[in-house]
């Protein structure tokens, strides 16, 4: 049986986005990759993710629960759409304790579902941290993975 991994994807302007290196990914790890679609449904959204093994809740703007100070002017607060339908199926993922990737802003928002706190500008509230934001010119960044871990397995 194939392992099938739930991606969520980006929003806008009313479309779904998606960057083709995450189905790669998927891919490359000998799963198959299917699209989370953004459904107005909860019922819906519950009965696809159960279809699926894993999930992998992509990159984004910025999560805005659990900020700690106020989110800049610069940077943009995610489609309540796309929070909406994310939130549901990560409930649904961690009520079934199936395995999540958080990405980015996927990371965060499973920080903010369990109740942590999350810097609304760490690159001005925490000295010597990373360009994330595309807008203020960051591009993709070093991970490195203890190969001990469960995430690295």
């Amino acid at each position: 049986m194939t392992v099938k991994i739930g991606i969520t994807t980006s929003l806008n302007d009313g479309e779904q986005r998606l960057d083709r290196r995450y189905i790669q990914a998927i891919e490359r790890a000998g799963a198959l990759p299917m699209i989370v679609p953004m459904m107005d449904g909860l019922d819906h959204l519950d009965a696809f993710a159960d279809l699926l093994d894993g999930l992998v809740i992509t990159g984004g703007p910025a999560v805005t629960d659990g900020l700690v100070g106020a989110l800049p002017e610069d940077l943009s607060r995610t489609d309540p759409a796309r929070v909406r339908a994310d939130k549901r199926v990560l409930q649904r993922f961690l009520h079934n304790r199936r395995p999540v990737l958080g990405i980015c802003y996927g990371m965060q928002l499973l920080n903010a579902q369990f109740g942590g706190t999350i810097y609304a500008d760490v690159e001005h509230q925490q000295p010597g941290t990373l360009v994330h934001a595309k807008q203020r010119g960051g591009t993709t960044h070093p991970l490195v993975i203890d190969p001990t871990s469960h995430l690295y397995e």
